[in-house]
Formats: structure tokens, sequence, C-alpha cells
């Protein structure tokens, strides 16, 4: 159940208005920081790529069975 179900459509429309403005500022903050030197682009490409691969790794390998100690 949504919290704006049942709502009248000026309470979509200011949400929805907020949500865009939102994922603007950060959008546009983005690019700014990524166009103040060309080696943070690369350096968050790097990064991105290596988090992104490093999840991937980790859900696709089987899990270690525990080594019980006597």
């Amino acid at each position: 159940m949504s919290f704006l179900e049942g709502k009248p459509i000026w309470m979509h429309w200011i949400f929805y208005v907020i949500l865009c403005g939102i994922i603007f500022g950060i959008s546009y903050g983005m690019i700014f920081l990524l166009a103040l030197r060309w080696w943070v682009t690369v350096l968050a490409i790097l990064s991105a790529g290596m988090i992104w691969g490093t999840i991937v790794f980790k859900q696709a390998s089987p899990a270690e069975p525990e080594v019980k100690k006597e």
C-alpha cells in the first residue's frame, strides 16, 4: 500500500516535483564534481567497477563450510 494511495492529485504533483528536484540536484552535483578534473571520472569508473565486480563475485561464489574445532 502506497502512502499516496487515496490522496488527491495535487499531493502526487507535490511529491513528484520534490522527488524530481532531489534527483536533479544530485545529478547536477555529480556532473559538476566529475567535470572538475578528468581523473575524478576515471577513479569513479574504476571504483564503481571494482565494487560491482566484488558484489557479483561474492554472490556467485559458493559459501565456504565452517570448520569446527574440537
